[in-house]
């Protein structure tokens, strides 16, 4: 065996010795915790995340009211049988005469409040985006309400 084989060797046995005991570890600390009854950290901060993030968007909402309304008037003009990715929203609105809002969330906030109040609702498809920024990142396809109740 050669020095460097040798080496090698070790190494990687150390990074194996490594990766076992921090398996190890969350192995134990998952243990200790469930006997002990402690809440999981993790998942108070995830909770706490999802708050903030909550209260962020209703923050963006609140400082956009003119342009959502107008966003809404838009989208009850769009054809009943209308479907597409939220990109295509965007487009279809512009089209429409909404302008561009000051903050790129507001797109955001306004497509996620048409799905909770189930104006729009996801068909299981995703589609890629076809924006220049979006690299052809694949987005949820919707359909507006409408036409899934007429389709079914």
């Amino acid at each position: 065996m050669t020095s460097h084989t040798a080496a090698f060797l070790a190494g990687a046995w150390s990074a194996v010795s490594v990766f076992l005991l921090a398996l190890l570890y969350a192995s134990w600390e998952v243990s200790r915790r469930n006997q002990t009854g402690e809440e999981d950290v993790d998942q108070l901060s995830m909770i706490e995340a999802m708050e903030r993030r909550d209260s962020e968007l209703e923050d963006v909402a609140s400082r956009h009211t003119g342009w959502i309304a107008l966003a809404n008037d838009a989208f009850a003009r769009l054809p009943a049988d209308w479907n597409g990715i939220g990109e295509d929203l965007r487009f279809a609105l512009t089209e429409r005469g909404v302008p561009s809002p000051k903050s790129p969330q507001v797109w955001g906030v306004f497509i996620g409040t048409l799905v909770k109040r189930g104006l729009l609702v996801a068909t299981g498809e995703r589609r890629p985006m076809r924006a220049p920024g979006s690299n052809g990142r694949k987005s949820d396809v919707y359909v507006r309400a409408a036409a899934r109740e007429a389709a079914e």
